[in-house]
C-alpha cells in the first residue's frame, strides 16, 4: 500500500465548492493530512495545477458501467463533458478534443 497527495488543484468539496489545496489518500481511502504525514508508508505526490480534482468521480463511474449497465461512454460524459458544462469550462476541459 502507498500514500499519494494530489495538490495544487481546484478541489471540489463536500459543500459543492471548488478551492486549491490538497487532497491525500492511503490506498484507496481518503485520509486526513494528519493520518497521512503518520502513515510512514511511501510517498507520490500528484501535481493537478490548473486542473480539478473532483473525489469519487472514479466510483462513480464504476458503479454506473458494472453494476447499474450504463454503456461507458454515456457514463463518461455524464461525468465528464455535463458537469464541465455546467461550471463554465467545457471550452477549455471536459472532453479529449485536441486543443483543450
Amino acid at each position: 500500500m502507498k500514500k499519494i497527495r494530489i495538490q495544487n488543484g481546484q478541489i471540489f468539496d463536500e459543500q459543492g465548492s471548488f478551492h486549491k489545496g490538497s487532497l491525500y489518500f492511503i490506498g484507496e481511502k481518503i485520509v486526513t493530512e494528519e493520518e497521512y504525514r503518520a502513515s510512514g508508508l511511501p510517498e507520490e505526490t500528484v501535481d493537478a495545477e490548473g486542473g480539478y480534482v473532483i473525489p469519487g468521480l472514479v466510483d462513480c463511474l464504476r458503479i454506473a458501467v458494472k453494476e447499474m449497465g450504463i454503456p461507458l461512454s454515456s457514463a463518461v460524459k455524464c461525468a465528464a463533458v455535463n458537469p464541465a458544462k455546467a461550471i463554465g469550462i467545457y471550452g477549455e476541459y471536459g472532453s479529449l478534443t485536441a486543443g483543450k
